[in-house]
């Protein structure tokens, strides 16, 4: 069985790219362009990763990462990237417990390696 994995981001071509990155690595992909629309899925759907922008419409990222560690699921690795990222995101994501931070622009390699290292914790655990 693959891991399934839900990206969150406004932008739909970053999004399409993604999708055809992690598939490329045989993990099972949803993607989700609000906050609102995530959260209805992550309700409905078991993901081993998360990876969210931080700047959403309806719930930002931060606020998406709060809802899923308090109120869905704790264990659930969240990845948030983000083009702006300052001591105090970086300070709020870190005490809500964001698993890991990506800077926009970033590589495919750098997508890779942040969902693999996450999967293979989990795996771990």
């Amino acid at each position: 069985m693959n891991n399934k994995i839900l990206v969150i981001d406004t932008n739909e071509d970053l999004l399409s790219s993604i999708k055809d990155l992690l598939e490329f690595y045989k993990y099972d992909v949803d993607i989700s362009t609000s906050g609102k629309d995530a959260l209805e899925k992550i309700s409905m759907y078991n993901y081993d990763v998360i990876l969210s922008d931080i700047h959403l419409p309806n719930i930002n990222g931060l606020e998406l990462l709060e809802r899923i560690k308090f109120t869905i699921n704790s264990e659930i690795p969240v990845i948030l990237m983000t083009g702006m990222i300052t001591v105090d995101i970086a300070i709020k994501s870190i005490s809500l417990g964001a698993a890991d931070f990506i800077k926009k622009p970033f590589n495919d390699y750098q997508i890779y390696k942040a969902i693999s290292r996450q999967v293979n914790k989990r795996k771990k655990d």
